[in-house]
């Protein structure tokens, strides 16, 4: 039996404002230290001293991303509230309750925050957050 593939993809569309984080497999601790690297990578050029403009989504795709052990998911949840004061702005794609769960506990510090299991859907609500935005 073949051992699943664990890890990520982080791709920024300037066009649509929008940083799309792909997350698959089992992670260990070395795993999230490289998304963490890679994600403040990403964030660099994109932000003004550490924080996104407002209208910065973000989708992150946890369909694929196994529920993670405890050590692992605490550490995440610090990195998303270490990086929420950048920008709070997110929808979570899931597709089991068990992952809704986890996606919930990990990011309770955000404001703006969503879970679905429909890209469409997420999508559709991320676009009308960043038009609210844009015209506050």
């Amino acid at each position: 039996m073949a051992e699943a593939q664990s890890g990520y993809d982080i791709v920024y569309d300037s066009a649509r404002r929008l940083l799309r984080l792909t997350l698959f497999g089992m992670w260990d601790l070395a795993t999230l230290d490289a998304y963490r690297a890679a994600i403040d990578a990403t964030l660099m050029p994109i932000s003004k001293d550490g924080v996104l403009a407002p209208d910065i989504g973000f989708i992150v795709d946890l369909r694929e991303h196994a529920v993670q052990p405890k050590d692992v998911a605490d550490a995440l949840s610090r990195m998303v509230e270490e990086h929420d004061a950048a920008n709070p702005n997110a929808v979570i794609m899931s597709s089991s309750a068990l992952q809704n769960i986890q996606a919930k506990r990990i990011s309770t510090s955000m404001h703006r925050r969503a879970v679905f299991t429909d890209e469409a859907a997420a999508l559709d609500w991320i676009t009308a957050e960043q038009a609210k935005i844009r015209s506050a």
